[in-house]
């Protein structure tokens, strides 16, 4: 989305399929994001800081992202095993 003759960009859109494990993981993320302030904003500080370093290099942006990506949703997935357990633990 933007003005594709001036290559100005304004959105980038993600198509997966729905359910499937890329879904799963962008919600996880963002509910992640969603209850914990702190995480979301040295996120939002690393996007700034690779939005400036790689204003013209897609790809590298989104490689320098990657490695705290994959932290927050081990995280949310340790967090979501967690609970999984208690619920378990309450049921017996």
């Amino acid at each position: 989305m933007g003005d594709m003759e001036k290559d100005i960009r304004t959105h980038h859109i993600h198509v997966v399929k729905w359910n499937g494990t890329e879904w799963k993981n962008y919600i996880h993320f963002r509910d992640y994001l969603n209850v914990n302030e702190n995480v979301a904003l040295q996120y939002d500080k690393l996007k700034e800081e690779m939005e400036s370093k790689y204003a013209d290099d897609r790809v590298a942006y989104t490689n320098g992202k990657q490695d705290m990506i994959d932290i927050i949703l081990v995280a949310n997935f340790a967090n979501y095993v967690r609970l999984q357990l208690i619920y378990i633990m309450v049921e017996l």
